[in-house]
C-alpha cells in the first residue's frame, strides 16, 4: 500500500492537488490518526477485549488487577451494570482496569470462564480469578469486590 493509502480522509483531502513530494512531507509532519487512537487504547483504564490474544496480553498478563465484565449488547441488566462498574473502576484512578468482553463475539472466553448467565464479572489479579459475581449488585457491593481485589 502506498504512503497515501494509509492516510485518513482528512489527510487525503489536505493532499489533493499537491505533488507526491509535498504530500509525503505533509504526512511525515502529521501523526496519523491511528497512532493517537492506539495510545488512548493503551492508557485507558476501561477497554473492550478484541480477541483471545488481546485478553491474554491485557488481562492475564496485566501488572494491575482487572475487573472483567462479560456482557452482551442485547442484555438489559448488562446495560445497567456496565456504567456503574465503569464509574467505580474510573474512581480508582488506574489502580484497577476494566476489560469488557462481548460474549457474542468471544464465546470461547465465556466458555473457558464458565459464564452461564450475564452480566458475569470476574475480579482477576496476576492472571487468576480472586472473586466473581453474576447479575446486578448494589454499588456498595461492587465497590467491596473491587476493594477486596486491591487488598489481595
Amino acid at each position: 500500500m502506498g504512503l497515501l493509502g494509509r492516510a485518513g480522509p482528512s489527510v487525503l483531502r489536505a493532499c489533493s492537488g499537491t505533488s507526491i513530494f509535498e504530500a509525503s512531507a505533509l504526512l511525515r509532519s502529521r501523526p496519523l490518526h491511528v497512532s493517537a487512537s492506539l495510545k488512548a487504547k493503551e492508557s485507558s483504564p476501561i477497554f473492550n477485549v478484541q480477541d483471545e490474544d488481546d485478553f491474554q496480553t491485557r488481562v492475564l498478563e496485566s501488572s494491575v488487577p482487572v475487573i472483567v465484565d462479560f456482557h452482551a449488547k442485547w442484555c438489559g441488566p448488562c446495560k445497567i451494570l456496565m456504567p456503574r462498574l465503569e464509574t467505580i473502576v474510573s474512581s480508582k484512578k488506574g489502580e484497577v482496569v476494566m476489560a469488557k468482553v462481548d460474549i457474542d463475539a468471544l464465546d470461547g472466553l465465556a466458555s473457558q470462564y464458565k459464564v452461564r448467565s450475564i452480566p458475569h464479572v470476574l475480579a482477576m489479579k496476576n492472571g487468576k480469578v480472586v472473586d466473581q459475581f453474576t447479575g446486578v449488585l448494589d454499588d456498595d457491593k461492587i465497590s467491596a469486590v473491587v476493594d477486596k481485589l486491591l487488598d489481595n
